[in-house]
């Protein structure tokens, strides 16, 4: 649901498939053309009630959206009009300004604003405020680190860019792997093209001949290519709409052909059909008929063209194989992310009414249970405080009754003896923040700096060795864990430890959970909003996850497209070289000298290419691991094992060829001289 005001009409127009803004105004919800479709019925949809949150609310109008594909999709539209912002907002109210003014001067207007706003209601400093912190343009929005993807969808630039990066260096791979093969070939087909040009061809009619068949491959390979990326455009989309909870981050992933595409798609595939054609027709044009029928094209067949592609593919393997494995180890990393709390067993759950919790208390495999907002691994709510310097660091906080914090098992350095144990907790790096020492046992209650005044008077109850607040993925630097517990029986979750088979406690606990909120509010939800607490931790790693899945895949890729490559290089060389081994074998080489000679050859490039392709591989994982404060390190070793597989995928992929061809037998190869 989305609620807007009615400004918000004249600049983002809808559709009014039933009903106007006007009927709106009186109160009632507007539902999406789609929604009314799947559940009409065929009967009218307006004037029927829905039943939210044990509200009851009229549907007045239908509409169909023409918003942009950034904002998120709505199924329910009300119109509300606002005269003043309350204190706080959550983080999908959005203000959204349409001006003429230039960029600089209306950001200075809104950031004058958003300083009043910070100094009359939070009472900040205002050499701090928000300077463009919260201001950004609609046409980068979905980019923008700005958003973070509670109003609007959020893409992910960096992994536009380097899936590009990755599609364009496989796409010149397997043009290069064509250009390769085609030059190769070049030689045998030399006596048809020295016969066409003695026959009366023409240098463009041979170029054209290569061009025709290199395009005409290409346009094939398109087609199927079409084919094969609708049926897995499903998985594709698992892998690129990042979902949390119920809720996509990114704009949903869909598969369709408009002008545009279509025709940057032909031009593509032509450029690359022309690409992939030029270089051999190039070199067949240059055929001097006469040395063709004589034979002696033999000494000119073997090009400079071949090692240089066979380096680039294989450079590209070696690349993409270091830089998987390093995101491996780095997902690895993350899920093993140490919590400084003892979650084994620890179940949350959504609580929605005391019935439910007296339900769940009840179940057998429950043997603890309680209260609290964020859990650990899961931040509540976070407050910038200032350091000295002008920067500043976040208390990231949560909060917990005393019986939630006992069961959370956190390290405790000092313990100020509180009544239960209430009041603030402070990690290790937020007491250092705020510079306090403790020299009495007992500290007296504690007034936290005006920028943390949400805590109000407090106590501090104590120090705890540092504990993570968000998953691995999304640790910030200078955040620092506060846990403030008091006696609250309401709180946003209830948490649970599970003693028993925890696949059966599951599945109970998420059927008795269904069953209340079905209650309160008239719909089931997905299965996502519970779990065990480092289950749903790691669930905020699924976009990291996702992209380590692509470049997988796009590794994979690359690995074929250079095993094939060097396959064909080798069987295509090797049937050439068998004269020349016959006259050496002759001469008394063995198959084990030729079959050494052959293999050593592709070995060194494959080394030069090991020799390029590493650090740029290490300047790679460098520039991706920079995303993550929490990361791996001494990850060396990654790129040595990336090139000993090169090698050894390399070696397997040529030996065979150059193995047949050095047992050739002598007199068989002679004779057809």
């Amino acid at each position: 649901m989305a609620t807007v005001e009615p400004d918000f009409f004249d600049m983002f127009p809808v559709e009014w498939v039933e009903g106007d803004m006007t009927s709106l105004l009186g109160g009632g919800v507007a539902i999406s053309e789609s929604l009314a479709r799947r559940h009409s019925q065929g009967r009218e949809i307006v004037g029927r009630e829905i039943v939210s949150w044990g509200d009851t609310i009229s549907i007045v109008a239908v509409f169909r959206s023409k918003v942009p594909a950034v904002f998120n999709e709505t199924d329910f539209l009300r119109v509300r009009e606002r005269k003043e912002v309350s204190r706080g907002a959550s983080g999908g109210d959005v203000c959204l300004v349409s001006s003429k003014l230039p960029e600089d001067e209306l950001v200075a207007s809104l950031d004058r604003v958003m300083e009043e706003h910070s100094r009359r209601n939070w009472g900040r400093d205002e050499s701090r405020a928000f300077k463009n912190g919260c201001i950004e343009r609609m046409d980068r929005l979905y980019f923008s680190d700005l958003n973070g993807g509670m109003a609007f969808h959020k893409g992910n630039l960096s992994l536009l860019k380097m899936l590009s990066a990755v599609v364009i260096l496989l796409l010149l791979s397997a043009v290069f792997n064509y250009i390769n093969l085609s030059a190769a070939l070049a030689g045998k087909r030399a006596k048809e093209m020295g016969m066409r040009s003695i026959l009366g061809a023409t240098r463009r009619q041979v170029v054209w001949k290569y061009l025709a068949e290199s395009l005409a491959f290409t346009l094939i390979c398109a087609g199927v290519a079409l084919l094969v990326a609708n049926a897995f455009s499903p998985t594709l989309s698992r892998l690129v709409e990042i979902k949390e909870g119920e809720r996509f981050v990114s704009a949903p992933f869909s598969w369709h052909l408009d002008a545009t595409t279509a025709v940057l798609f032909i031009g593509v595939t032509l450029a690359a059909g022309l690409l992939a054609g030029w270089i051999p027709a190039h070199l067949a044009s240059r055929y001097n008929p006469a040395q063709v029928i004589k034979g002696d094209y033999r000494v000119r067949s073997k090009s400079v063209f071949s090692k240089v592609f066979i380096v680039f593919q294989t450079g590209l393997s070696v690349l993409l194989i270091a830089f998987a494995l390093v995101m491996e180890r780095q997902y690895y990393h993350m899920i093993h992310q140490p919590l400084g709390a003892d979650v084994e067993d620890l179940y949350v759950q959504y609580l929605l009414s005391d019935a439910q919790r007296d339900a769940v208390l009840q179940l057998p495999f429950v043997k603890e249970a309680g209260v609290c907002d964020g859990y650990p691994g899961k931040r509540y709510m976070s407050v910038s405080g200032p350091k000295d310097d002008g920067s500043t660091f976040k208390f990231t906080t949560l909060r917990m009754s005393p019986e939630a914090f006992r069961m959370c098992g956190y390290e405790v350095i000092e313990d100020f003896h509180t009544p239960s144990g209430t009041g603030i907790w402070l990690s290790e790096s937020a007491w250092n923040s705020i510079g306090m020492e403790a020299e009495q046992e007992n500290l007296p209650d504690f007034v936290l700096p005006d920028w943390a005044n949400f805590f109000g008077t407090k106590q501090i109850a104590g120090i705890l060795r540092d504990f993570a607040v968000s998953d691995a993925a999304h640790i910030q630097t200078d955040e620092y864990g506060v846990i403030e517990v008091t006696d609250m029986t309401q709180g946003s979750y209830m948490l649970l430890r599970i003693d028993g088979d925890r696949k059966e406690a599951e599945k109970q606990l998420e059927d008795l959970f269904q069953k209340y909120l079905a209650e309160k509010t008239g719909y089931i939800p997905s299965p996502r909003l519970n779990g065990f607490v480092r289950d749903k931790v790691n669930d905020g790693l699924e976009e990291a996850e996702n992209y380590m899945r692509m470049i997988e895949l796009f590794m994979a890729l690359s690995v074929l497209i250079s095993l094939l490559g060097l396959l064909a290089m080798s069987a295509l060389y090797a049937s050439e070289r068998t004269h020349d081994i016959a006259v050496r074998k002759v001469f008394g080489s063995t198959v084990r000298s030729e079959t050494l000679r052959a293999v050593r050859e592709y070995m060194i490039l494959v080394g030069i290419a090991c020799m390029i392709a590493v650090p740029v591989a290490v300047w790679i994982s460098r520039r991706y691991l920079e995303d993550y404060n929490y990361r791996i390190s001494n990850y060396g070793w990654i790129f040595a094992v990336a090139v000993l597989i090169t090698l050894v995928i390399s070696f397997a992929s040529v030996l065979w060829q150059d193995l047949k061809a050095a047992r050739t037998d002598p007199a068989v190869e002679l004779k057809k001289e």
